[in-house]
């Protein structure tokens, strides 16, 4: 499976096109050790960029950055700090579009305009992703918003045949939880119908200890193909 999938690789073909027509196996073992490294270097690349990507977002914390267009746009382009496992995702502009028509900022106290919405397609997921300012902390209300939030568009999937989505998730996002008992009550519950809450500082915290665990291993293998330990 390895080497099939290698084959993908254009510059990988070409290592192999370089080999003798009878190879012998130390000369195929070079060339896997090769591609190797290689694709560590590229994995380095962007480990790398994304730590760059997460000290960017700590700086818009910091500076209490907008929703809107600031958080917005972060991350409809990295949605993989709320997950690492997001690696594909499509930015699912028609059910943001519709939550903002049915829930809009008229509707809202004065606090919370403008709300904003992220939906992320991810696999048969869609991913309503509710972004409070930077220094909001998530009360009880909130829950429930971000419930019938989730709720209108588990209602709305089934309405569009080019999106084979089944179930919904949602996230809502800011920089802190009130401790009081209904919101702690409200986040237990959210929890077990895939209901999350997120901290800036959390996220970032668990996206920084992955990524770097990461570039030290990848360093370490680079260093070890080369010899060098």
């Amino acid at each position: 499976k390895y080497m099939r999938d290698s084959f993908e690789q254009r510059v990988f073909r070409g290592m192999v096109e370089g080999l003798p027509e009878v190879p012998t196996s130390a000369e195929i073992m070079d060339v896997f050790k090769t591609w190797d490294l290689i694709e560590a270097r590229e994995m380095l690349r962007i480990v790398k960029g994304r730590l760059e990507a997460i000290e960017r977002l700590a700086c818009m914390v910091d500076g209490k950055a907008r929703e809107y267009p600031d958080m917005h746009k972060y991350f409809k382009k990295w949605p993989w700090i709320l997950d690492p496992t997001w690696t594909q995702w499509r930015d699912e502009v028609r059910y943001s579009e519709i939550l903002a028509r049915e829930y809009p900022d008229k509707q809202l106290d004065e606090a919370d305009q403008r709300i904003d919405f992220v939906a992320i397609g991810v696999g048969d997921t869609v991913n309503v992703v509710e972004l409070k300012r930077p220094g909001h902390a998530i009360g009880s209300d909130d829950m429930n918003q971000l419930k019938r939030y989730v709720a209108f568009v588990d209602s709305r999937i089934g309405n569009d045949p080019d999106r084979p989505y089944r179930s919904v998730a949602g996230y809502i996002v800011a920089s802190s939880v009130k401790k009081d008992r209904d919101t702690e009550y409200d986040v237990r519950e959210a929890a077990e119908c895939r209901r999350y809450v997120r901290t800036y500082e959390d996220i970032m915290a668990r996206a920084r200890r992955l990524h770097e665990e990461y570039e030290n291993n990848l360093k370490e293998f680079e260093r070890s193909e080369r010899g060098l330990t």
